[in-house]
């Protein structure tokens, strides 16, 4: 679960390095919207494509 709250986190920006603190709300939700723009665009692909 860790790992994943992780990757969320860096589509939002966070560069995980060793001094940062742990993501907080504003990359998760930056990484929230990233994720759902892709996914958007996937299901349009899906339409238009296949």
């Amino acid at each position: 679960m860790a790992r994943n709250v992780i990757r969320l986190a860096q589509l939002g920006g966070y560069l995980v390095r060793a001094s940062d603190p742990p993501p907080g709300n504003t990359m998760m939700w930056c990484g929230m919207r990233h994720l759902t723009d892709i996914r958007i665009g996937y299901e349009l692909a899906l339409k238009r494509c296949g």
